[in-house]
């Protein structure tokens, strides 16, 4: 009778386990979609910065090219 008992507590001590075994995987996938995101986040911010300075450049130049044209009529 003993063995049955412990075998019953064994075996509810297992299914607990099997409950408690799921919560770190959900953890630890919700980290990576965390990190995933974080990450997509600054390739997105990085690129816009890129992308904004082509730009200021290209005006840059476009400036320089009137500023010196304009020199030339005076």
């Amino acid at each position: 009778m003993g063995s049955s008992s412990t075998s019953k507590g064994g075996g509810g001590g297992n299914g607990g386990n099997g409950h408690q075994r799921g919560r770190p995987y959900a953890v630890i996938l919700l980290l990576a979609f965390g990190a995933a995101f974080l990450a997509v986040m600054v390739l997105h911010k990085l690129r816009e910065q890129r992308v904004i300075a082509m730009v200021v450049t290209e005006k840059d130049q476009q400036l320089i090219a009137l500023h010196s044209l304009l020199q030339g009529r005076s």
